[in-house]
């Protein structure tokens, strides 16, 4: 389920001379080993149960979990601290709307695999 799209600047201009689109989305089953190696990346455990996801070219950079208040997990090697303050908001609003009940949590083998 798409939720948002955002906008951010490129991370070298020699890269692009435009912006480069965030997707917003809650994570399903088919996410479970994307979000493994990003948790792998950031030297975390990845907890069991949906996420709100941003991507940028196609490319995982950051989760938030919906179902507990633990801290986001992103790519160490990319800037993502916008990026996860705006799916920190996202997220904070699918929790005040009870809007986290639609998205799929992750199977608890694919968090414990993760881990």
């Amino acid at each position: 389920m798409l939720i948002n799209i955002e906008f951010i600047r490129p991370e070298s201009s020699a890269a692009s001379d435009g912006w480069k689109p965030i997707v917003i989305r809650t994570s399903d089953d088919r996410d479970a080993r994307r979000l493994a190696l990003l948790a792998d990346l950031d030297s975390r455990k990845l907890p069991a149960g949906s996420f709100l996801l941003a991507e940028v070219d196609g490319k995982l950079v950051a989760a938030v979990p919906l179902d507990t208040n633990e801290r986001a997990i992103a790519d160490p090697f990319r800037p993502t601290a916008h990026v996860v303050k705006l799916l920190e908001l996202q997220a904070r609003e699918l929790r005040s709307t009870g809007e986290t009940r639609r998205a799929h949590p992750l199977p608890p083998t694919a968090a414990r695999k993760a881990a």
